[in-house]
């Protein structure tokens, strides 16, 4: 079976497997926005904040787990294929903990559910893919891949319309080995 690492969650839906790079942002490391009981973001000391702060802390986050995820060491085998994606998982899970920690503005608010509620499908079907590559099971990895590729479009329409311009970027341009969903699956 060959090597296969899929690199979703923050992973960009477009196949034509040319990206362009991220546009500088700030990084996560301010303060992130508490929620003061008004629906709107604040930051700490209850100031308010604008859309831009929340949007801006979480294209931070996933700066944050693009480098992490890029830091990664290249597979070489099937073997460190499944470690290597086991820590991809991880690191797309604490991507979306720390997300689920964001408190929105009100106009954004329902988005931003919708959001979460799909990267959360997405991380499940990232630990079911681990699985399966684990095991072998190039079925259940096909499967995987294509729902992967569905979420993966559903969240770039998300944050597209959220204005985040990290996340739905990929950390990555080319994985050795990366076995793509088949086309219009």
């Amino acid at each position: 079976m060959c090597a296969l690492i899929v690199l979703a969650g923050c992973g960009d839906s477009d196949s034509s497997g040319v990206d362009a790079p991220p546009p500088p942002v700030e990084q996560s490391t301010q303060e992130l926005p508490q929620d003061q009981g008004d629906g709107d973001a604040t930051v700490a000391g209850g100031e308010q904040s604008a859309p831009d702060t929340f949007v801006s802390a979480a294209n931070g986050i996933c700066a944050d787990s693009q480098e992490l995820v890029g830091d990664l060491r290249e597979p070489l085998s099937t073997e460190e294929s499944v470690d290597v994606f086991a820590e991809v998982v991880e690191i797309n899970a604490e991507e979306l903990a720390r997300l689920r920690e964001l408190e929105p503005p009100a106009a954004l608010a329902v988005r931003f559910d919708e959001l979460l509620a799909l990267r959360e499908d997405q991380v499940a079907d990232l630990v079911t893919l681990g699985a399966a590559l684990a095991r072998g099971d190039r079925d259940a990895v096909r499967d995987a891949l294509i729902n992967s590729d569905r979420l993966n479009q559903q969240i770039d329409l998300l944050e597209l319309d959220l204005g985040f311009v990290i996340c739905g970027e990929e950390p990555v341009e080319e994985v050795p080995n990366q076995l793509r969903p088949p086309e219009g699956g």
